[in-house]
């Protein structure tokens, strides 16, 4: 793309640390979009120079311009491979909380296709409300956002009667909560976070245990788990997506 500023630095899909809220300066300086504009006409097609010069004031995420990623949506195989490592020794979700952190690529499988994306780590909703990851992507229209919350991966999804657990009780109770919390605060996480077009309707996924450990008698009560703008998946099932855009 002609002209395009990336902002921040990131290295085969791992974001680096960059203190959360704070815009970096543009490289180079300030860039004056007329002069944009002109250049590309002498350069390219006009319907081309239009189309960047639209690129230009296209809505963006300012407040968050460090979770933007700009190195793809294929994880490499060695964050693969150091993910399913993690996944054999980890006894919580927090291991695996920092590591999906800095390779987003993995979670990135659960976004629909965008050529860049965000991936805020644990933002805070209030005073109260902080999810594990807010994932956005961008397109013609308008910024499509995922919830995601993570459980622990020696957790169960369900009890022997088919009910859900304690784990994933609460898990579907944060959704819940952050739900409500948008219902009130909408206008608030769109002007005030810069959560452009998120609402109560967020989709969220919560990823809890692993395949191994489902009982195949209930397969049909595990499904029926997810329904609109709720998906709940094992660690297993992340990773097998992630294997599929791998790069």
């Amino acid at each position: 793309m002609v002209g395009l500023i990336v902002y921040g630095q990131s290295t085969g899909g791992l974001v680096h640390s960059i203190p959360r809220m704070t815009a970096p300066r543009p490289l180079g300086g300030r860039v004056d979009p007329s002069a944009f504009r002109s250049e590309t006409r002498k350069d390219m097609p006009s319907a081309l120079a239009g189309e960047c010069a639209k690129a230009m004031t296209r809505p963006t995420l300012q407040k968050w311009t460090a979770s933007l990623v700009t190195t793809g949506r294929s994880p490499a195989p060695e964050m693969l491979d150091g993910f399913k490592d993690l996944l054999s020794d980890a006894i919580d979700e927090r291991p695996l909380q920092s590591y999906l952190a800095s390779t987003p690529s993995i979670l990135a499988t659960l976004l629909p296709p965008s050529a860049n994306y965000w991936c805020l780590d644990r933002p805070r909703l209030g005073s109260e409300h902080v999810p594990d990851f807010l994932l956005a992507a961008r397109s013609s229209a308008g910024f499509h956002w995922i919830m995601v919350e993570l459980e622990s991966p020696v957790a169960k999804a369900l009890t022997r009667a088919g009910l859900p657990t304690r784990h994933l009780a609460a898990a579907l109770k944060q959704v819940r909560d952050w739900r409500t919390w948008l219902t009130g605060n909408v206008s608030y996480a769109r002007d005030g976070l810069g959560l452009i077009d998120i609402d109560c309707n967020v989709p969220a996924c919560v990823v809890i245990g692993r395949r191994d450990a489902l009982d195949r008698r209930q397969v049909e009560q595990y499904k029926a788990l997810s329904a609109e703008n709720l998906t709940v998946l094992t660690y297993d099932r992340l990773y097998d997506a992630a294997m599929a855009h791998t790069g």
